[in-house]
């Protein structure tokens, strides 16, 4: 999918604060395309909820959501891809497992030495 597909389509879109919504605004921004914006959801599920019944499309985060078989997903294309920055919070007291261990190990490794 190209930015420019999005030119005119109804787009059910989460609030102004959530990370779909910022990708959908950058997205959107590569091409010059003001997002036709019909309806703000609260939340992903809704989101979906409103394209199983044809209002308009979505954006989601890959693998952030389980689409229903009402729903399909369409990949960005690769050059239209977006990426964005994470980070791990966890409570001052959190003491890890030796598998979460590793997991935070690796996290650590990629902060060190980003692609």
């Amino acid at each position: 999918m190209r930015t420019t597909d999005l030119k005119g389509v109804p787009i059910i879109a989460r609030p102004k604060h959530a990370l779909p919504r910022l990708a959908l605004a950058q997205y959107c921004q590569q091409s010059h395309i003001q997002p036709n914006i019909i309806y703000e959801a609260a939340t992903n599920a809704l989101v979906e909820g409103l394209v199983a019944q044809n209002i308009g499309v979505g954006l989601v985060i890959a693998d952030s959501v389980v689409l229903s078989d009402q729903v399909v997903g369409i990949p960005l294309a690769s050059q239209a891809q977006l990426h964005c920055y994470m980070q791990l919070a966890v409570r001052k007291s959190f003491l890890p497992n030796a598998n979460q261990q590793r997991c935070l190990d690796v996290l650590r490794q990629i902060r060190r030495n980003p692609a």
